[in-house]
């Protein structure tokens, strides 16, 4: 189901547009998929780990670009 989601995907000005439940629920009748609550969560998740790899407890442990100096007042 996923790999069908994401070859339909839309592209918008920032690259590949995210799953709306709009794109969802087109596919579900298109395809007459009958999808429960935790496969569309399951479909939602996957969404997002593809668009956004990077894990967010991860960024959060990076340091600034020092190219780029604090502004002093």
């Amino acid at each position: 189901m996923f790999e069908r989601l994401d070859g339909m995907r839309e592209m918008g000005f920032n690259g590949p547009a995210r799953f709306t439940p709009a794109h969802l629920h087109s596919a579900a009748l298109l395809f007459d998929w009958q999808l429960a609550p935790h496969e569309v969560e399951a479909l939602v998740m996957l969404d997002l780990v593809t668009l956004h790899p990077e894990d967010p407890e991860e960024s959060k442990e990076r340091t600034p670009d020092p190219a780029w100096p604090e502004r002093k007042a």
